[in-house]
């Protein structure tokens, strides 16, 4: 009898390292199947010196956007989701200021926009929302000024916010009409 509870209890512990063993494998395989996603608030991309080249992770207004850095280490593209919808890819000058907006709106149209040392628009076109072209220059301020755009029927209109323009002869011979 004595060696049969030797047996029991050898069998025993094999079961016991038989189910560590498959625990040990189930976890490791789990964390293996984990490893393959890094998940964090902010993600920075450095070099082997350590300087940044790009940041994931939450703009100043929580939405998610995505930074670009440029030689001197000051941001030169930036990614961004508009909290309201849709999505906005700045173009930046050396003093982070966005010159160059590239946007497709909440509601789906897309946008090109100049901008000035203000980050005022200025110039740019894009499509409305029933998919007429426009093209359009803005004062100072960035009120649109001067459009020009082209009717879903194809009928071309160039508008201006204030009274057209009007245009004062030269007395100069050589200066086209």
């Amino acid at each position: 009898m004595e060696w049969n509870c030797r047996a029991g209890l050898v069998g025993l512990l094999g079961v016991v390292v038989a189910m560590g063993g498959l625990a040990f494998f189930v976890t490791t395989r789990d964390a293996h199947a984990q490893s393959k996603v890094v998940r964090g608030e902010r993600f920075e991309l450095v070099d082997a010196s350590g300087n940044v080249l790009a940041v994931l992770g939450p703009q100043h207004n929580g939405s998610p956007g995505l930074t670009l850095y440029g030689k001197e280490g000051t941001p030169s593209l930036r990614l961004a989701v508009n909290p309201a919808g849709g999505a906005n890819i700045f173009m930046l000058d050396q003093e982070e200021r966005a010159r160059v907006n590239l946007l497709v709106t909440p509601e789906g149209q897309p946008f090109f926009h100049f901008l000035d040392q203000n980050e005022r628009g200025r110039a740019g076109f894009g499509l409305s929302g029933d998919g007429e072209p426009k093209l359009f220059l803005c004062d100072a301020e960035g009120t649109p000024r001067a459009t020009l755009h082209v009717a879903p029927d194809g009928t071309p209109s160039l508008d201006y916010a204030g009274p057209a323009p009007e245009y004062v002869p030269s007395d100069d011979p050589n200066e086209a009409p």
